[in-house]
């Protein structure tokens, strides 16, 4: 299997100096990691007869975008907020008649808790995914990796840079009033 590349990190010239080995040591343990290394607690999970009605209030008591969807003990779709905002449309008690699986995104792409996290953001990337479901060795979901933990991972690898950004980094230069 190629070694997914992370551009910027993975494209060093032979011989940069202390830049280079601090951008090697960076890619190596940011993003060449086990996603098991990762603390993405335990997957929010929901049947797939179950409602919309009852999907959206149990995303919402948890504060999350996202559940799993499940046929018995086996991953079978994904249920996102944009999944409820894009297919179905109503009021509460007609959202209540709609089953989850009218709407969520079927046998989405996952990956497993041994997969690296930069496998993972090569997947997203080219998906255009938020989140993916993490499965065990026996193909039952532990947990979903979501971009916001990625990011997360690499700001542990950058906190100078990020915790010192100015509160509006990009700034536009404002014209003069008056003469």
């Amino acid at each position: 299997m190629l070694k997914p590349r992370l551009p910027g990190l993975d494209e060093i010239e032979v011989d940069q100096g202390r830049d280079a080995e601090v951008e090697t040591v960076l890619s190596e343990t940011a993003v060449h990691v086990a996603i098991s290394n990762l603390d993405l607690g335990p997957p929010v999970c929901i049947q797939k007869a179950a409602t919309v009605k009852d999907a959206v209030l149990m995303m919402v008591q948890r504060g999350i975008g996202s559940l799993l969807v499940l046929e018995g003990d086996r991953l079978a779709g994904i249920v996102t907020e944009r999944d409820v905002l894009r297919k179905s449309a109503g009021t509460a008690e007609q959202l209540g008649r709609v089953r989850v699986e009218a709407i969520m995104t079927p046998n989405p792409k996952t990956l497993c808790v041994e997969d690296l996290v930069i496998e993972a953001m090569a997947l997203m990337n080219e998906g255009g995914y938020r989140r993916v479901p993490i499965l065990d060795a026996s193909g039952r979901p532990v947990g979903v990796l979501s971009i916001k933990r990625i990011v997360d991972r690499l700001v542990e690898y950058f906190p100078e840079q990020v915790l010192n950004l100015p509160p509006s980094p990009i700034r536009a230069i404002q014209p003069r009033e008056g003469a």
